[in-house]
């Protein structure tokens, strides 16, 4: 390389080092401004909650945080002093996005903060209300309001003191202050007749002490805020509640999580830092290239929250808490901790053990049938025993499970002979004869009947009888249960008729050896069959394929047909390594060998040189076969050259060497199918028998809507099919559909069979059924999004449905089709409430609410099925329901 290219080398690593360096330290520059100072909780819990989200980011993020000190200091003061130095800080390297927490924050930046950033996105949280929000926010600007739940809290208060009388409510009165306290004023018109107001607000610290002591008993206090003193001076939230304490025993209840956390009792709260993620959230969305203008503000939602130890101490019953409480410092045992999923084993052992002495008790029931049953057995056996045609009996498989006395005879077998055997391998063997045998038992199969068919078939001896055949499938209770065949000697009549066919032609074997390679599962009685067709069309001696293991076992098999009377000619022997070794090395230094004379290849045991061992006079035709061009073992032909017939041999060598592709193709095929098709088939039953026992566990527990869910999954499996869905995605709406309901396993059986109107609040216990059955679900390691499918099912697209109320795009494709064949089995189908309404009336239901509740795509689709196919549609999917 010259200079001139030298130099030109260093300035392409020196542009590509340059290139991936820009990509490498591209960072994130996020300024967080608080109204508050640092170590105030609910300032210090926001900023934990960002803090969280950003560190999950995979770019570098640096964090910049300000702080206003408005509980310590009046913001206005410094203001001006605040927006030159975040001018002179951010002056090089602006901010990318910006987040202020409470109202003083948001107030700056929506004024001062406009003139210092006038193109940053800005995401406020923590502030009071919606009169907070001027119409002169921008459209950079989104964020959350805080909302104080204080009917919450007193409602929590008296559900845990219910003979209280009087609430004393304390605030101070400062902005935030007064705020909550005209909160108060609309809280409290619900109370008015009630609960008595008692006002101790605005007061220091002796007089509220004073005031405290003199509170009458029944009374419940209400910490609101209280933050500065009767002269503005700073009081922390540990400060004002050691006041507080120190003055009083009655209990005290707070609408701020950090007051509960440190000792009091309870109260509808907002979690700092649960508020500070979801405003980082909303930050990532915008920092990802979405419009802070299509990011609507919302209010965020306040959760029950109560201190463990204090109304541990209180001795109050944790039963008689709500539900979705949060308790602060509660104790982490096991036990606790995952009570409700213990009680939910406890219930499923409890079913799955009722089901275990149902299923004993129909055993007995079953046994006592097959008594009765064993006479008219009798019977029948003694009218097919003494039939004068030769009659069997054949399973599904078309093997043979009873033949009588005249069949026997007639192909000279004994009955252990026959019994089990494939009855066309048995009288017919191969060819043309194997083919008509199969054609015959297809047709019985499919229901057909065979009657009068004159034909061949094989006796024990080798020697052809020619018979007439029928056939009659067994069908009972509409399902195939096998056939049974008729045989009639015709010997004395077709003794003069007809010679043997001539064997298939060259292409006609080639087309019979690749057909069974294919489908045949058993490869080695595969080889045997082709091995024996190519010797017979060669007129060979005998015709074998050595495979060979891997190379470093050395060790192999060989499968031979050759001219013999025992066991038809046929032998699979095991080779040694120095009898594998010198065929490994001819076939690899020739792709075809020749030899004529007495082979070098030695056999170590009698029975092998007896078959194999050639004599001079007989030619040796040896050929390679490749498993994924490796070498895998040889196929072999010994037979005796006609002298001037060349054109055959070339045609041997052109056959054999096809074969020796298609067997190489085969046995890569065989050894890859046999180990997937192993495990596939056990992984197959288990998971559909399990989510088969899942679905009847609810039938169990709700009769009457037996079969429903089986009705919904094969309709809802339809329509995703109609739509040409994956299949994976139709697999996931059909096992979705098949344990929709599972959630309603917990409801109690008096709501679920209930035979008139459902009140409120037991509809609001049905409802949850989505969530249970999700929760249930979720737990298990599905290749299907099943429990978010199984969540959304009774969703609806205008936003109506339940549990969370989504909206079109938000609901899966998945979960609409099976809301939509939900709604039909359901309409259709008998209730304790109510009588079938019939398939016509639910179709007509989905079409009124489609697009309104139900998806468009999916209601044109399922309605276009039943069009089609009429009530036939219907009925199928009945009865696949009844046969599950």
């Amino acid at each position: 390389m010259d200079r001139t290219g030298k130099f030109r080398f260093f300035l392409f690593v020196l542009l590509m080092f340059f290139c991936f360096s820009k990509v490498a330290f591209a960072e994130e520059t996020i300024l967080v401004l608080h109204s508050y100072h640092n170590g105030y909780p609910w300032t210090d819990a926001i900023s934990r909650g960002i803090a969280k989200v950003f560190d999950q980011r995979d770019k570098e993020v640096n964090i910049y945080v300000e702080y206003l000190d408005a509980k310590r200091a009046s913001p206005n003061r410094f203001t001006l002093f605040l927006e030159n130095s975040l001018r002179l800080k951010y002056k090089k390297k602006p901010p990318d996005i910006i987040l202020c927490g409470d109202d003083d924050a948001f107030i700056f930046m929506n004024h001062a903060g406009r003139r210092l950033f006038p193109k940053v996105p800005v995401v406020f949280c923590g502030v009071n209300s919606r009169e907070s929000l001027t119409e002169e926010i921008d459209s950079l600007t989104t964020g959350l309001i805080e909302r104080l739940d204080i009917e919450g809290t007193i409602n929590l208060a008296l559900r845990l003191f219910p003979v209280t009388e009087n609430v004393a409510v304390i605030s101070d009165l400062s902005l935030t202050g007064m705020w909550i306290i005209n909160q108060l004023r609309e809280s409290m018109k619900s109370y008015e007749g009630k609960v008595n107001e008692i006002n101790l607000m605005g007061l220091g610290p002796d007089d509220l002490k004073k005031s405290l002591r003199e509170l009458p008993p029944q009374t419940i206090i209400l910490l609101l805020l209280y933050a500065q003193g009767g002269e503005g001076e700073y009081y922390s939230p540990d400060e004002i509640l050691a006041i507080i304490q120190d003055a009083t025993d009655l209990p005290i209840f707070s609408v701020l999580e950090m007051m509960i956390e440190r000792g009091t009792l309870a109260g509808s709260v907002l979690r700092g830092e649960a508020h500070g993620e979801r405003a980082a959230k909303l930050a990532v969305e915008i920092l990802d290239g979405k419009a802070p203008s299509s990011i609507p503000i919302r209010e965020d939602v306040p959760v029950s929250m109560g201190n463990y130890t204090g109304l541990k101490d209180l001795k109050k019953s944790l039963q008689s808490l709500p539900g979705d409480m949060i308790l602060f410092g509660e104790p982490e045992t096991f036990f606790y901790r995952h009570r409700r999923l213990i009680a939910i084993n406890v219930a499923i052992t409890s079913v799955l053990a009722i089901l275990v002495i149902a299923l004993l008790w129909n055993d007995k029931l079953l046994k006592r049938e097959v008594l009765n049953l064993q006479s008219e057995t009798e019977h029948l056996e003694k009218l097919f025993e003494n039939s004068p045609h030769g009659t069997i009996l054949i399973n599904p498989r078309g093997e043979i499970m009873r033949a009588n006395r005249a069949f026997l005879r007639m192909f000279g077998y004994g009955r252990k002979d026959v019994k089990g055997k494939d009855v066309d391998s048995l009288l017919a063997k191969a060819g043309d004869l194997l083919r008509h045998a199969q054609d015959l038992t297809i047709i019985t199969g499919l229901g057909g009947v065979v009657s009068g068919r004159e034909s061949l078939r094989l006796r024990k001896d080798g020697s052809l009888l020619p018979v007439m055949i029928s056939g009659y499938p067994l069908v009972t209770k509409g399902m195939y249960r096998g056939s049974y065949g008729i045989y009639t000697d015709i010997s004395a009549r077709k003794n003069n008729e007809g010679a043997i066919r001539q064997h298939l032609r060259a292409e006609e074997i080639i087309s019979s050896l690749s057909a069974a390679l294919v489908k045949e599962k058993d490869f080695e009685q595969t080889i045997l069959s082709s091995l024996h067709d190519l010797r017979l069309f060669f007129r060979a001696r005998y015709m074998s394929v050595f495979l060979f293991d891997r190379p470093d076992k050395g060790r192999g098999t060989a499968f031979i047909r050759y001219e013999g009377e025992k066991e038809m000619g046929r032998k699979v022997f095991p080779l040694t390594f120095g009898e594998t070794e010198p065929l490994r090395r001819t076939i690899q230094s020739q792709t075809v060998f020749f030899l004529e004379g007495k082979s070098p290849f030695t056999w170590d045991t009698e029975e092998k040189k007896q078959i194999l061992e050639t004599t001079p006079d007989e030619t040796v035709i040896l050929l390679p076969l490749l498993r994924d061009e490796a070498m895998a073992g040889c196929v072999c032909c010994v037979f005796v050259r006609e002298k001037g017939n060349d054109h055959e041999e070339h045609i041997s060598e052109g056959l054999l060497g096809i074969y020796s592709l298609l067997l190489g193709s085969a046995l890569s095929r065989y050894e890859t199918e046999l180990a997937l098709e192993k495990n596939l088939l056990l992984l197959s039953k288990t998971f559909k028998e399990t989510f088969h026992l899942m679905s009847r566990l609810l039938e169990i527990k709700d009769p009457y809507t037996a079969g429903h869910q089986q009705k919904v999954a094969y309709l809802a499996k339809a329509i995703a099919e109609r739509m040409e869905l994956p299949h994976n995605r139709v697999e996931a709406v059909f096992y979705a559909a098949l344990v929709h309901d599972i959630g309603k396993i917990p409801v109690p059986s008096s709501i679920l069979s209930k035979p008139g109107r459902l009140s409120e609040a037991e509809f609001a216990i049905i409802k949850n059924h989505a969530r249970f059955g999700a929760e249930i679900l979720s737990a298990i390691n599905f290749p299907w999004p099943i429990a978010d499918i199984v969540l959304q099912h009774h969703e609806h697209v205008d936003g109506t449905g339940y549990p969370h109320g989504l909206k079109g795009d938000e609901i899966s494709l998945e979960a609409k089709i099976v809301c939509v064949s939900d709604v039909v089995e359901a309409m259709s189908s008998f209730r304790p409430y109510r009588p079938a309404l019939g398939i016509e009336e639910a179709l007509e239901e989905i079409q009124k609410k489609r697009q309104i509740w139900f998806d468009s795509r999916v209601v044109d689709v399922c309605l276009h099925i039943f069009k089609e196919t009429g009530g036939e549609f219907w009925k199928e999917i009945t009865k696949s329901s009844h046969n599950v």
